[in-house]
């Protein structure tokens, strides 16, 4: 329903998240293209969709469905509560702008979130970067992770295929 908002209110930012990354690098099994069809069918069929006039097609959801999955930061709402056992909560957020780093073992960039609404991220640059040079950071930053162990996680979360040994 957000997409749908955004699309009618600030179309200009609507077009820059749907130029996000949104076609998985790694083949889609049938099974994974199926729970996703089911997913945007169900939205879409969900009270308001029906009848609340909102402008978002079925192919734009199921586009912004998978800029979500590839491009998102991982964001988890903490609170007292997880203290006693509840569960946090776990989302993933878009940051249209910094969404287009890309991953690096030897990243150029830091970055940290805000876990808590209204969730931003903070970029900064973690050597001296040169006009040109792309911005860089490691999506997962969890040191000593072995590779083999690092390239799975990377290929389950952001469908592609890390070619960095080191």
């Amino acid at each position: 329903m957000r997409a749908s908002y955004l699309k009618n209110r600030s179309p200009t930012l609507f077009r820059r998240l749907t130029d996000l990354q949104h076609i998985p690098q790694l083949p889609v099994t049938e099974i994974v293209a199926s729970m996703m069809e089911d997913v945007v069918e169900a939205v879409l069929l969900t009270p308001p969709f029906p009848n609340a006039g909102l402008s978002v097609t079925q192919e734009e959801l199921m586009a912004i469905m998978w800029i979500v999955k590839l491009n998102g930061f991982s964001c988890s709402t903490s609170n007292q509560e997880e203290r006693y056992g509840l569960k946090t909560s776990t989302m993933d957020v878009v940051y249209v702008g910094s969404s287009q780093l890309n991953n690096s073992c030897s990243p150029n960039c830091s970055y940290f979130t805000n876990n808590q609404p209204p969730f931003r991220i903070v970029i900064r640059t973690a050597m001296k970067v040169y006009k040109g040079q792309a911005l860089t950071i490691n999506y997962f930053p969890y040191g000593g992770m072995p590779t083999t162990d690092r390239q799975k996680l990377i290929r389950q979360r952001y469908w592609f295929t890390c070619k960095i040994s080191a």
